[in-house]
C-alpha cells in the first residue's frame, strides 16, 4: 500500500507544505522545545517501576496456589526492586 501509494500519489512540493500546523495560526521562530535528559529517565523509571507493580500485584493474587517457591522468588523480586530504587536515589542524578 505504501508503495502504490508513493509510485500514484500526487507530488506537489510547496514551502507551506512542509510548515508545521497548528489551529491556523503560523508558527513564528523555533517550534522545538527542548526538555532536560532527567525528566526522560524518571518518566522511564515510572514506568519500569510501574510494571513491577504490576507483576507484585499478580504474585499476590495467586500467592496460595504458587506456594513457597512463588513466595521466594517474589521476595528476591522486591529484594531487586528495592536494591534498584536505593541505587537510583543514591546516584542523585535525577532529583
Amino acid at each position: 500500500m505504501l508503495t502504490f501509494s508513493f509510485f500514484l500519489g500526487e507530488k506537489k512540493f510547496c514551502k507551506n507544505k512542509n510548515l508545521p500546523f497548528e489551529c491556523g495560526i503560523d508558527s513564528v521562530g523555533n517550534t522545538s522545545i527542548k526538555f532536560l535528559v532527567k525528566f526522560y529517565f524518571i518518566g522511564i523509571l515510572f514506568v519500569i517501576f510501574d510494571v513491577e507493580a504490576l507483576y507484585i500485584y499478580i504474585w499476590s493474587v495467586n500467592a496460595v496456589k504458587i506456594g513457597i517457591i512463588g513466595l521466594l522468588e517474589m521476595v528476591s523480586f522486591i529484594f531487586m526492586l528495592l536494591l534498584s530504587l536505593f541505587y537510583v536515589v543514591k546516584m542523585k542524578t535525577f532529583f
